[in-house]
């Protein structure tokens, strides 16, 4: 993955955007492709109660969701400039990101309608959740294709964060090409990979509890920062 990633980012952002539209369209399908297929063992007394018990817990998961994925996206500010057309910008972004939010909005109701209470304690519940699908005993075993949606979803991500990474470093160091810290990288990737957490317990407990809060330092803090720098430029370019 590390090989075929740093080989995309070396062809530039335009080859990863070429194939990022082809694999979000594969991701989008697959994810309601499985959702179908688990109709029949949708259990909607599992939402119930509706009204919640535990805003605190509410909160909590709201704040982890906004901070992983969708604070992430704040990385493709980096190559925003290098649209022609910047005004299409913010409309890609925004429905780019209301696309996502549906797609993972359907797969949380799917989990929990098929799942239920077991849902909080599976480690991955569209996993578990597509292990239930059978359609006559003709359709069944997909959960294959959820590990598709991972590995594809996950090239995707990777690919755009590797990018911004060689460009940041490239403009930090003043250096003629990002292309030459490509591999490098790419194989300090791999060894931080290894030896970064061993077990998949240690990688939710990372991303559920301390993740979200020092994520929210450059997400927010320093975007607003960013924000109110360039207004005071702006400001005083008119006077």
């Amino acid at each position: 993955l590390v090989f075929t990633t740093a080989y995309a980012v070396n062809k530039g952002f335009e080859s990863i955007a070429r194939a990022s539209e082809i694999l979000v369209v594969i991701v989008v399908i697959i994810a309601i492709t499985i959702t179908l297929l688990l109709i029949e063992k949708f259990d909607f007394s599992n939402f119930l109660p509706l009204w919640p018990s535990n805003w605190r817990a509410i909160f909590k998961s709201s704040f982890n969701v906004l901070a992983f994925p969708f604070g992430e996206t704040i990385v493709l500010l980096a190559v925003f400039y290098q649209f022609d057309k910047t005004k299409k910008v913010f409309p890609s972004y925004f429905w780019g990101s209301l696309l996502a939010f549906v797609v993972l909005l359907q797969v949380v109701v799917r989990n929990t309608a098929v799942l239920g209470e077991f849902s909080k304690y599976s480690s991955y519940p569209a996993y578990d959740a597509a292990r239930l699908a059978n359609v006559a005993q003709i359709i069944s075993r997909v959960e294959v294709l959820i590990s598709i949606n991972y590995m594809f979803a996950g090239y995707i991500k990777v690919t755009s964060t590797y990018y911004v990474l060689c460009r940041a470093l490239k403009e930090i160091f003043s250096l003629p090409s990002y292309k030459r810290l490509v591999f490098p990288l790419g194989a300090l990737i791999s060894l931080t990979v290894i030896s970064h957490q061993s077990t998949i317990v240690q990688n939710l407990f990372f991303v559920i509890e301390i993740y979200p809060y020092y994520a929210i330092i450059p997400q927010f803090f320093i975007m607003l920062i960013a924000a109110v720098l360039l207004l005071l430029k702006r400001k005083r370019v008119a006077l």
